[in-house]
């Protein structure tokens, strides 16, 4: 008779992932499958075609974790225990792989299942608990005392290397650590600012900038607000993934990184995205929670759009959108735009625009001055004020070159290009965002495999705005397989300085008009 085989192989921390225990457990057993030689007192050979892996990453035995329902190892023990699986022979490393439970848990668990047809058999020694083998089960319960007697050890060691690692806790500490006593012993637990210097790193990685971050982490520093000086320090500080006098609470190979990301930001020039994925990046923004619009990849290598305030924040309820689904339809509607129409009357506000730009250059050349002679403290405040008067100072740039746009403008573009070439993409960007101040984009569910994309187009003058409406369609093909995209670009209006309308307004189009002009009475 041939019996079917589980194998099993554990380790009890994630950090040991890194190593080399789960690989070298599993070779052992695959190893001493082809050369077993089973106890003529067993009535059954194996059946090495019908053998199950099962690993437990993470998982400790000594809490009797890795036996849950929902681990491997617990759903093949309750398939015993059901009768589902009569006979069958469980292969480990070591007893202590399975338990290091107080022997009594222990020996009630493992000699369950012998009772019910489990043989298992051990690597290291060799041995052979069955019960066909009746002596074995003194020789088990050995095996099970050392396996508890062992963890036992291997816990007071832990405490007393953390005494000697931590035991002198300073008062003097990191602001992201609290001081608590555990079993006696006087320990750094990470608070409430460690989470948020958590989450900063990996906000920052993924592109979020620290003004971004000073503006929506609100008072999680201790209960105060962030700044730019406390979020640059945080960004830098060794301490928080490589001191030995701290535990640490950023991965060391995250906090290198974030290192590198910086140094290569700060390099002049490096002002736009290292793909240009999102042609509309600057523009795009989220009606409904009114922040930018990002595009990003998913695990399947598509891209999608999503809001800051729904991937920051959590707080936003817009819908993603496929990003292909966006691009050509939108890029096709404001390359039949008249521009000329837009930019035909000038900007009653020219003299204003000016007179602003002008002052905001002397207020720069004056804070730049207060730089050279201010504190080391008083530089990072400096620097965050010129960021936002920058920004502003750009903006108002930007405007004022669209004022002067030539009256027949027209927006055209290489499609060859804009699918191969990043600087071409980057350079498309620079010249629409001259054009166009913002895009809201919002996408509206019809049906469980079709949406519409609402694109409102605002320009640098109140002369005129613009509505796109996209449809799009979604068919999956076959079981599992990939969705294909259809878009259509189903109408694109304007409303005028008037109050007209016009273009080739559909119902959606009238109807959102509508709205807008009740929204300003």
């Amino acid at each position: 008779m041939k019996v079917p085989v589980w194998c099993y192989a554990r380790i009890s921390t994630l950090k040991q992932i890194d190593g080399f225990g789960i690989q070298r457990q599993i070779n052992t057993i695959n190893q001493f499958l082809q050369c077993v030689e089973l106890d003529h007192r067993l009535p059954f050979t194996l059946d090495v075609d019908n053998v199950t892996q099962m690993v437990a990453e993470g998982k400790s035995a000594f809490r009797e974790k890795n036996w849950n329902e929902k681990t491997k190892l617990g759903q093949y023990r309750k398939l015993v225990m059901d009768g589902v699986v009569k006979e069958s022979v469980l292969i480990t490393e070591s007893i202590d792989r399975l338990t290091r439970l107080d022997p009594y848990k222990a020996v009630e668990i493992l000699s369950g299942l012998i009772n019910r047809g489990t043989t298992i058999l051990e690597v290291d020694t060799g041995m052979t608990y069955s019960r066909y083998i009746p002596e074995s089960l003194s020789v088990l319960t050995m095996q099970i005392n050392r396996a508890n007697g062992e963890s036992k050890r291997k816990s007071i060691m832990m405490q007393k290397s953390h005494a000697n690692r931590y035991g002198k806790v300073s008062k003097v500490r990191p602001r992201w650590f609290d001081v608590v006593e555990i079993d006696g012993i006087k320990q750094y637990r990470p608070n409430e600012t460690a989470k948020a210097i958590q989450r900063m790193y990996n906000d920052y990685i993924n592109g979020i900038g620290a003004a971004h971050i000073v503006r929506t982490y609100g008072n999680t520093d201790n209960g105060k607000a962030w700044t730019l000086v406390t979020v640059l320090r945080a960004l830098s500080d060794k301490r928080v993934a490589d001191d030995a006098r701290y535990p640490p609470i950023i991965d060391k190979e995250l906090y290198d990184s974030v290192q590198a990301l910086k140094a290569a930001t700060n390099k002049k020039g490096n002002t736009h995205q290292k793909n240009m994925l999102n042609i509309f990046s600057g523009m795009s923004r989220c009606p409904v929670c009114n922040q930018s619009i990002i595009v990003k990849r998913n695990s399947h290598g598509n891209l999608f759009t999503v809001c800051l305030g729904k991937r920051t924040n959590k707080t936003c309820e817009a819908r993603s959108i496929s990003y292909f689904a966006l691009e050509r339809p939108l890029l096709t509607a404001i390359r039949g735009l008249d521009f000329s129409e837009v930019y035909k009357h000038e900007d009653k506000n020219v003299l204003t625009l000016h007179d602003q730009w002008i002052q905001n250059e002397r207020d720069i050349a004056a804070f730049r001055e207060r730089l050279n002679k201010a504190s080391r403290h008083e530089k990072f405040a400096i620097l965050d004020e010129l960021e936002i008067m920058n920004r502003e100072q750009e903006e108002l740039t930007i405007r004022l070159k669209s004022v002067d746009v030539p009256k027949d403008i027209q927006l055209t573009f290489d499609d060859d290009k804009l699918d191969l070439d990043t600087n071409y993409r980057i350079e498309l960007n620079n010249r629409i965002k001259k054009l166009i101040q913002y895009i809201n984009i919002v996408r509206e569910d019809v049906t469980k495999s079709s949406y519409t994309i609402y694109c409102t187009i605002k320009y640098w003058t109140d002369v005129i705005s613009h509505l796109v409406i996209i449809d799009v369609n979604i068919k999956r093909t076959g079981t599992g397989g990939t969705n294909t995209l259809t878009t259509t670009l189903r109408s694109v209006s304007s409303l005028n300085m008037d109050g007209t309308v016009s273009g080739n307004p559909d119902s959606d189009a009238w109807e959102y008009w509508k709205s807008f002009l009740d929204d300003l009475k």
